[in-house]
């Protein structure tokens, strides 16, 4: 408990303060007016200081378990981990987020372009957001393994689109600090479903767009699956034998060789490949001679056999690549 004494004008009238608090909670001001205070006023506001210090601790304990509860439901109900709509519908009551008839919904991911904001700065984001009220929609926000992931829901027949109130986040996001420039993120979202017991399908969605448009570099404002052009096909590609089989035909040689000779044609291809197969911009990017990148591109096509003038070829080694990024991920 900080006690002290300190002056302050009022018109033209100085007054003596006693303060007393913690100034990184709260503080209390007792103002001598027409007498001096006594010790014994100084005391009781230290005293009634200690039980406003205490009531706000049990406020503050009782908003992070409010606020822990509500993140437990949402992420559970957006990864599709309650079983039953009658779970879902009671849990969603409790936790002040009542589920209204004749909804859609979209699962939205935030895919960070430039730096992505710390932690700390994403969960008081996640704080801020929440109070905000959208008009004709619901909107909840969560972190999705570390990921800012909205929810939103409207009604059916109103006419509403979630490209609206994308708009409306994205300016409140600047508000908040966390959107810097035009293409800070993308909003990388969900297919609209019509019955809340499937939002974890329209998030299975946003988050494998968000991976492949990471992969292949997308930076348009709002990312749907319709927007993947091409690259709808690696979506629609299982991770099975026979894609394993062409991804390592050509990956696996050229690892090895950069293994044995300290190579980098795996990054110089990515980067070729990153830059629309612009030798200039590849040997810009990779801080490297113009010949120097060509001849690590010839080098990789030879290795592989294929004819680095030939479409097909250079389209089944772009293929590869993006398959290969995507198991990094």
């Amino acid at each position: 408990m900080k006690s002290e004494i300190s002056y302050i004008t009022l018109g033209e009238r100085k007054v003596r303060v006693y303060i007393s608090g913690d100034d990184e909670q709260y503080f209390l001001l007792l103002l001598e007016w027409n007498q001096q205070l006594t010790v014994v006023d100084q005391l009781t506001v230290d005293r009634i200081g200690i039980l406003i210090s205490l009531e706000m601790l049990n406020a503050k304990a009782r908003r992070d378990v409010e606020t822990k509860y509500v993140d437990q439901f949402l992420q559970d109900w957006i990864a599709g981990r309650i079983v039953t709509a009658a779970d879902l519908k009671l849990r969603a009551e409790a936790c002040g987020c009542p589920i209204e008839d004749h909804r859609s919904f979209h699962v939205v991911i935030v895919r960070w372009i430039e730096a992505k904001p710390a932690k700390k700065q994403l969960k008081k984001a996640i704080g801020s957001m929440r109070k905000v009220k959208f008009n004709g929609y619901d909107v909840h926000v969560v972190m999705m393994d570390d990921e800012l992931t909205f929810l939103i829901s409207y009604n059916a027949e109103s006419g509403l689109h979630v490209d609206s109130i994308l708009q409306r986040i994205s300016s409140e996001l600047s508000a908040i600090g966390l959107a810097g420039g035009q293409e800070a993120f993308s909003f990388c979202i969900g297919k609209k479903v019509e019955s809340p017991d499937r939002v974890h399908e329209s998030y299975e969605q946003a988050n494998k767009i968000r991976r492949i448009s990471e992969v292949c570099g997308l930076k348009h404002k709002s990312i749907s699956y319709d927007q993947l052009g091409v690259y709808q096909l690696l979506y629609l590609l299982p991770d099975c034998e026979e894609v394993r089989g062409f991804r390592d035909r050509l990956i696996k040689p050229l690892l090895e060789y950069d293994s044995k000779h300290n190579s980098i044609l795996i990054d110089t291809l990515k980067a070729f490949f990153r830059n629309n197969e612009s030798l200039k911009r590849t040997a810009s990017e990779l801080f490297t001679h113009y010949n120097t990148v060509m001849y690590r591109i010839e080098r990789a096509f030879e290795l592989l056999n294929l004819d680095a003038n030939d479409g097909n070829d250079r389209l089944q080694l772009h293929l590869a690549i993006k398959l290969y990024e995507m198991q990094q991920q």
